[in-house]
């Protein structure tokens, strides 16, 4: 739990962009590590690698290895390249229980399921860089979410239209695979390139 427990927002640091944090909590822009600092000149090569940082460190729990095989598997598919991207990632269990707003980060979800409050299809899971299938019912067990704090979540993020959340029940369904212009990221920038970062 060491590298959970280090600053989340430390890696905005290593990005050219002006804005202060990936995933636009405005609650965190007070964190030392947001804070603007001088910046190394930038070049055409450091533009393409800041947009691929900027995507796969957004998916805080993504590894360099595990995205570059995503993108290429995506590059290789028949469908749009971003398209096959963005469904293979919002697919992940931590991406559809951030996207689901009941916790409010990547790194409260790997938690979470590291502490088996996760059930997925009637079984609990541990590790939450598993990629679902279109149909699968994730639960949260035995866990209490205030009404202020969830309503806090819900004010700054949008639900996304593919999946569907029993409030009640602390549950959701996710129902199909997703589409890069159904996905929103706080950070505007031409993801497109991304794929040239590999080729």
């Amino acid at each position: 739990m060491t590298k959970t427990n280090r600053s989340k927002y430390n890696v905005c640091k290593k990005l050219h962009n002006s804005y202060k944090n990936l995933w636009g909590l405005s609650s965190k822009d007070g964190f030392r590590a947001l804070k603007q600092i001088k910046k190394k000149k930038i070049t055409p090569f450091s533009k393409i690698l800041d947009i691929k940082q900027s995507f796969k460190l957004f998916y805080s729990n993504i590894r360099e290895q595990s995205f570059k095989n995503v993108v290429m598997y995506s590059i290789k598919s028949r469908s749009k390249t971003l398209d096959k991207l963005a469904s293979f990632v919002e697919s992940r269990l931590d991406s559809l229980l951030f996207r689901s707003c009941f916790v409010s980060s990547y790194h409260e979800a790997k938690l979470l399921v590291a502490h088996k409050h996760i059930i997925v299809n009637d079984m609990f899971v541990y590790k939450s860089n598993i990629y679902l299938i279109k149909g699968s019912f994730i639960k949260i067990h035995k866990l209490l979410i205030k009404k202020t704090f969830f309503s806090k979540i819900l004010q700054a993020r949008s639900l996304p239209n593919y999946i569907e959340i029993d409030f009640k029940n602390l549950a959701f369904i996710f129902l199909w695979d997703t589409a890069f212009y159904n996905v929103y990221y706080p950070i505007n920038l031409d993801y497109s390139k991304i794929s040239r970062y590999y080729k």
